[in-house]
């Protein structure tokens, strides 16, 4: 038997690592369960319910992406401890700070787009998010390699081709100083629900799958 090879049976760590990655998963199916109720009844909500919708999702999502991606921290330090790789101690702490920068913008944005024309916003967020999910990207080729899971493959493949649709479109906009294909993803709510619904279960089911883990690949 291969002496590198730290199985799911042989290992509690391992097994509380594909855990917090299934919690985080779940989280996300949750805020979207939340953001399917909204949408489905937003018709029959009392008014003052719909006037306060948007800051009831806003704050759903940021509680729900930080629980989310607090558990996948924890998840990435076990598997870090593992496999003994360097992509995971490289780039886990850069991307809970790449992720608390675009938190803080999506939610100041109405703050500082008072003081900053609302293009320069879209070209400073973007860049973020770019950062973010380059930094992803890697994290999640490499889950797929360590974990001999092509799932993960699939999944973080899929992630690029979302970024390159993304990149083209904030390029688009920054160009033609004009924001509305990019702000598309990120404020029309049916598209974030199944963004983030598509993505939720390649993630899950990755996670799922995770059954070892080579120590030093």
């Amino acid at each position: 038997m291969n002496s590198n090879l730290i199985t799911l049976q042989n290992s509690p760590l391992l097994q509380k690592a594909r855990m917090q990655g299934i919690y985080a998963s779940i989280v996300m199916f949750i805020v979207v369960i939340i953001q399917i109720i909204f949408i489905r009844f937003s018709n029959i909500l009392p008014f003052e319910i719909i006037l306060e919708q948007n800051y009831i999702l806003r704050t759903v999502n940021l509680i729900g992406s930080t629980v989310s991606v607090a558990c996948l921290w924890l998840a990435f330090n076990k598997i870090a401890a593992l496999s003994q790789n360097n992509v995971f101690k490289r780039y886990k702490n850069s991307l809970i700070v790449v992720f608390i920068i675009l938190l803080a913008l999506a939610y100041a944005i109405d703050h500082i787009t008072q003081t900053m024309p609302l293009i320069n916003f879209f070209a400073l967020f973007f860049g973020c998010f770019i950062c973010f999910a380059a930094i992803w990207i890697k994290i999640s080729y490499k889950m797929a390699q360590i974990t001999q899971n092509r799932l993960f493959s699939i999944y973080s493949s899929s992630c690029l081709g979302f970024t390159a649709l993304l990149l083209a479109a904030g390029i688009f906009a920054i160009i033609k100083q004009e924001t509305l294909l990019f702000s598309m993803f990120f404020t029309s709510q049916p598209v974030s629900t199944v963004v983030t619904a598509f993505f939720g279960a390649l993630m899950l089911l990755s996670w799922i799958n995770v059954r070892c883990v080579i120590k030093g690949e």
